[in-house]
């Protein structure tokens, strides 16, 4: 999970910080900012997952730690997408969205990883569910 969330940083690469200060002084752009921030962190986020997996294959970890690793990495482009999206809801000022949009994913996180814990389905599970929670957020 620690190389999930490094790779969640470097995947949104400093963005929402630029385009908060930009959406927040030309909020008639806003659909354009987030445009250019979707592609931006696309390409930044998709390096950031096959980073992820690139640092996983060669430490040699078992098989099925290595495909938690690979499964998690799906959800770097969702966390940054997301947090593209965020960055233009803040430099609108309507944060009040940003809890609406965090609530689904966010229950689904906690409620669907108990669940795979509770059925037996270990790491694996947990590791979809964190995937599918953040496409949920996005």
């Amino acid at each position: 999970l620690t190389l999930l969330y490094t790779c969640h940083v470097f995947g949104y690469a400093g963005l929402p910080t630029v385009l908060i200060r930009s959406v927040s002084r030309r909020p008639r752009l806003a659909k354009h900012y987030l445009f250019q921030g979707y592609l931006a962190a696309s390409m930044s986020s998709m390096l950031a997952a096959l980073a992820m997996v690139a640092v996983a294959l060669p430490l040699r970890y078992q098989a099925t730690t290595t495909q938690v690793i690979c499964v998690l990495a799906l959800a770097v482009p969702f966390w940054s997408l997301g947090m593209i999206t965020e960055a233009i809801i803040k430099g609108r000022d309507q944060m009040h969205l940003i809890a609406v949009g965090n609530l689904p994913g966010n229950v689904m996180m906690v409620l669907g990883s108990l669940t795979v814990l509770l059925l037996g389905y270990g790491g694996m599970g947990v590791a979809l569910i964190v995937v599918l929670a953040r496409l949920l957020t996005l």
